[in-house]
């Protein structure tokens, strides 16, 4: 789907109000009224104080329902302990402690309050939901609620439905997430999903958001935040999967991305050929401070919008893995790396291809060659630095080029640790590009430093040695 279709739909999905998989705001308020205010006192907490068993869902629709003094329910072979906080003797806002709790509503969601939630898990935990897992909504009166889910355990959520839903901010923090959203049948379904707030991911080492292997509606997508302009998502010092059979694993389609030292691995399906969208989605722009992007997209794009006015801007010597070979709009200081692979299962990039360094990077964990880096693309100039400490190898039959034939600018490649040249592996220096070695490099019998040397321009590249040059036998 194309930008200003994706715009138009999300404008259009505000304005019949929340989407529950389908099912508008302003259907469910509707039906809350023609129940009459006379009836809502039946779902009071002074009427249902025996019913503390919420295996079956936590739901509370309507703010008369929400238990206004701190109530331990049982869930499973666990607990959820709700805390309010009151203001003028009503409910604003709570905390909802889940201890080894096991919900499964086989006719509706898992979770569900009309007032901001904060969550905090402890132990493991399950939710499996024939609709929305965890969904905040205000019907009366439609205003944004903010969710909050955090705290040293682990949430498990299977929902057919959407898997976190809310119109406020989202906040995962800490927690171990693990969502499976969606069915074929469901439209509209994101894993986590506000069309009005941010979703910002923190300091987790795993959170992992994945559509139904077994088919997931149109419109679809892992995170989103992409309806209205100005929304952000936002990864900090997290691993992140993001996993969708349908649509942009990251959507920020009307705002903006930012990762920040993290690791994450975004694999969608986006895109009508236009080039306009990808497994990434942003109008707004995409930033990456350090840290990893595995990106594939299986739609006809590419892995993020080739669109020159917004780039990926990188900084800190970012990596980006990508599956295609297609031209992408980057600046700042990053890896780009083509034709990288995947194993889901195991978490791992199983296989990096071509590599090109942009802006001024220095050699980290992160990084290790495939067939060959180039430093410089294009007309950018680039420069890579190897670390005391760290030791670059080049395979057989692998080339590092400081520099191309096809550009004139300078770059260059400063080694303060150590390169090991392996047998029929190779580094070319290229017209007015530089290699200034302070460390060690050591090549092998048949492996080789290669000056190029431009007859048209009479210029060619340089060597300046002020370290050590071992040639190995053998």
């Amino acid at each position: 789907m194309g930008r200003k279709n994706r715009f138009r739909w999300g404008l259009g999905l505000l304005a019949a109000g929340i989407l529950t998989c389908g099912m508008p705001l302003a259907a469910l308020a509707a039906e809350g009224t023609m129940m009459g205010a006379e009836n809502t006192s039946e779902f009071s907490a002074g009427s249902r104080a025996n019913d503390t068993d919420k295996s079956d869902g936590l739901v509370f629709e309507w703010l008369a329902e929400v238990p206004t003094v701190e109530t331990v329910f049982t869930a499973g072979g666990g607990t959820a302990v709700w805390t309010p906080e009151l203001q003028d003797g009503k409910v604003v806002s709570g905390t909802l402690v889940l201890i080894d709790a096991v919900i499964n509503n086989s006719r509706g969601m898992g979770i569900n309050f009309p007032v901001p939630v904060d969550i905090k898990v402890e132990g493991s935990n399950q939710i499996t939901s024939t609709s929305t897992g965890i969904y905040l909504a205000d019907r009366a009166t439609g205003n944004p609620l903010d969710l909050k889910i955090a705290g040293s355990g682990s949430l498990e959520i299977r929902s057919q439905g959407s898997g976190v839903q809310a119109a406020g901010n989202i906040v995962i923090d800490t927690v171990r997430l693990d969502v499976v959203y969606g069915s074929s049948s469901a439209v509209d379904c994101h894993g986590l999903l506000t069309v009005g707030g941010d979703i910002e991911i923190e300091n987790s080492k795993y959170v992992k958001v994945k559509s139904n292997a077994a088919g997931i509606g149109n419109n679809g997508g892992a995170i989103y935040a992409g309806q209205n302009r100005g929304q952000t998502v936002r990864i900090v010092n997290s691993h992140v999967i993001a996993i969708t059979g349908e649509g942009s694993a990251i959507d920020a389609n009307s705002g903006k991305i930012e990762l920040v030292s993290s690791d994450v691995r975004a694999i969608g399906k986006a895109g009508d050929g236009s080039r306009i969208t990808g497994t990434l989605a942003y109008f707004d722009g995409c930033t990456m401070d350090g840290g990893t992007l595995f990106a594939q997209n299986n739609g006809a794009d590419l892995e993020i919008p080739s669109t020159p006015d917004a780039p990926l801007r990188a900084s800190n010597s970012a990596v980006l893995y990508g599956t295609k070979t297609g031209g992408l709009p980057l600046e700042g200081d990053l890896i780009w790396y083509l034709e990288c692979s995947y194993d889901e299962n195991a978490d791992e990039i199983t296989q990096m291809g071509r590599g090109y360094v942009f802006g001024d990077v220095i050699w980290n964990g992160n990084m290790a060659f495939g067939g060959s880096i180039t430093i410089g693309y294009v007309e950018k100039e680039a420069s890579l630095t190897i670390p005391q400490g760290f030791t670059l190898n080049i395979p057989d039959g692998c080339w590092f080029s400081v520099g191309n034939s096809k550009q004139q600018s300078s770059n260059r490649l400063i080694n303060n640790g150590n390169i090991a040249v392996k047998e029929g592996g190779e580094i070319n220096i290229f017209p007015n590009s530089t290699v200034i070695n302070n460390g060690t490099i050591n090549v092998q019998s048949s492996g080789g430093i290669y000056n190029y040397f431009d007859k048209s321009s009479q210029t060619g590249g340089l060597f300046q040695n002020s370290g050590a040059m071992n040639v190995l036998a053998g």
